[in-house]
């Protein structure tokens, strides 16, 4: 980058060696200083950023809005698997249409919507306001028929860390002792160590006002899932619990877990 002009310092052909010597040490000291103020307006940005992540994080801003998100979804929509569901499923405009119509007052019924289309829209409306987010699938190995249920990961940038968010059973996850929020999947071993919170209560012993309730959610925890299509990245947590050797049946397949459901297997790590 050429030098600035110094006034009082010569320039061109005629400097003489000392001229040119201070015009060389003048455009070195300027150089350092303009490194120096760049370095200084870094670090007070990143201090300033620093500050704003503290007050939102005092102030809970980022979760107050992944609650009032996720109470809404859960608030116009009904988990339901009918002729309704099965015309809106694969349809992302058609489904937020029909849950604003519902809030807004242009539909008497919520739409029915099961816990992936719900958990789907969730994750839009998190990216939708600036947040990472990622679909979470837990699976129930014990049964023959294995039961799955889908809900949220959204990242909080304050925190600098994964939180889930349920809309179906619209409830968050926190750590027992911390009462910090968690994600399942990063708990999903020691599942006893974390509890779901809803509206009124935290605590595995709720219903909700859908009828699920905790102790159904936990015993679906056998196997955690997290897929990031933003970030094309999936990763699977196998935990003990897990029965990889049984056979099961899972919408019209069937086999062992890694058989039927294998995208989930090559992303696995055993807790």
């Amino acid at each position: 980058m050429p030098c600035l002009r110094v006034p009082g310092v010569l320039t061109g052909a005629s400097f003489s060696m000392p001229s040119r010597l201070l015009y060389r040490l003048a455009c070195i000291v300027l150089g350092v200083l303009a490194v120096g103020w760049g370095t200084a307006g870094l670090l007070r940005q990143h201090s300033y950023e620093t500050e704003l992540d503290d007050i939102l994080l005092k102030s809970d801003a980022h979760q107050a809005r992944f609650d009032s998100v996720r109470h809404f979804v859960h608030s116009h929509s009904r988990y339901a698997n009918d002729a309704e569901y099965r015309r809106l499923v694969g349809h992302r405009r058609a489904m937020a249409s029909a849950v604003i119509d519902h809030a807004e007052g242009r539909r008497l019924e919520p739409p029915h919507l099961l816990c992936g289309a719900r958990a789907h829209l969730l994750a839009d409306l998190y990216r939708r306001l600036g947040y990472r987010a990622r679909l979470v699938a837990i699976f129930d190995t014990d049964r023959y028929t294995m039961r799955a249920h889908s809900f949220v990961d959204v990242f909080n940038p304050s925190t600098r860390t994964w939180e889930s968010e349920d809309p179906q059973y619209n409830v968050y996850w926190r750590d027992v002792s911390s009462k910090k929020r968690v994600s399942v999947f990063d708990s999903a071993e020691d599942i006893g160590l974390v509890e779901p919170c809803g509206p009124t209560k935290c605590g595995w012993d709720f219903v909700s006002d859908e009828g699920g309730s905790g102790d159904d959610l936990r015993d679906l925890m056998d196997i955690v899932s997290v897929v990031n299509d933003d970030e094309d990245n999936q990763s699977t947590k196998i935990t003990t619990r897990a029965k990889l050797d049984r056979a099961l049946s899972f919408q019209g397949r069937e086999g062992r877990f890694c058989e039927i459901m294998k995208g989930h297997c090559d992303s696995a790590s055993l807790d």
